[in-house]
């Protein structure tokens, strides 16, 4: 998650998932590509093999790209802001729109969960704690972890900027 904004009111991560959406685009636009040279190799040499792979081709790229878009494409915003006392997790995909809106006052601090990769790898994710109220508990970022700073960084700036609310 990348840091929006971070002032000493309101301190903004976003993760929006731009590569992986492209991708998925790229792979629909190539397997289209692909599916109308086989329909046009096939309707010019009389295979009609061809042309049913050319047709199914396009048909099943879609289909799981789109599942994939499902699954994989989040756009997550998580906003902590002092002015409405609150903590804010939103998320967008294909599904819909959610919001969970926690109380600020129960927030701790924050956590770097780390884990291990199938290769070995450290994996890690920013992680809120929460000290009460009906949200007690550890609430990370985001669903995913990530083998970069970004999660370092979010946690940083959170205890920081907890540590201003904490001197005005």
């Amino acid at each position: 998650m990348k840091i929006k904004r971070e002032t000493d009111s309101q301190l903004i991560f976003e993760r929006k998932p731009w590569l992986m959406s492209l991708v998925l685009v790229v792979m629909i636009i190539a397997s289209s590509g692909m599916g109308l040279l086989f329909v046009s190799i096939g309707f010019a040499q009389g295979v009609m093999l061809f042309v049913f792979m050319g047709a199914l081709i396009p048909i099943v790229a879609i289909v799981m790209c789109t599942i994939a878009m499902r699954l994989f494409i989040r756009r997550t915003q998580v906003i902590f802001d002092r002015a409405t006392g609150t903590i804010t997790f939103r998320t967008r995909d294909m599904r819909g729109y959610t919001e969970v809106v926690h109380d600020l006052a129960h927030l701790d601090h924050a956590v770097l969960k780390t884990s291990q990769s199938r290769d070995g790898d450290p994996m890690s994710k920013a992680v809120i704690v929460l000290s009460g109220g009906m949200s007690a508990g550890e609430h990370p970022l985001t669903n995913v972890s990530t083998n970069g700073t970004g999660p370092r960084n979010a946690v940083n700036a959170i205890n920081r900027w907890i540590g201003k609310g904490k001197d005005a």
